[in-house]
């Protein structure tokens, strides 16, 4: 089964400052909603072959499973894939 999951929101911040946000595995859960936790796996927590261990709640189902950054580019994309889960 594949799940996608997009989310857009409107706000008065630089792309750069957003993308810094959301790239932080440390503050990432509270700007990306349903996101609840973020766990290194490993040394490496940016930019692509960074993997964590996620927590997501998508609707009524809670989803535990490792991903790893397969895309990177600073301050435009941060690609995420699941390996398990």
């Amino acid at each position: 089964m594949i799940i996608k999951v997009h989310a857009s929101e409107v706000i008065q911040a630089s792309p750069a400052a957003l993308f810094d946000c959301v790239a932080d595995y440390a503050v990432a859960p509270l700007f990306i909603e349903g996101l609840q936790r973020l766990t290194p796996v490993g040394p490496k927590t940016t930019g692509e072959g960074a993997r964590f261990d996620a927590v997501m709640k998508v609707g009524p189902k809670t989803f535990h499973a490792t991903v790893e950054i397969t895309d990177y580019e600073e301050d435009r994309l941060v690609t995420w894939a699941s390996s398990n889960g």
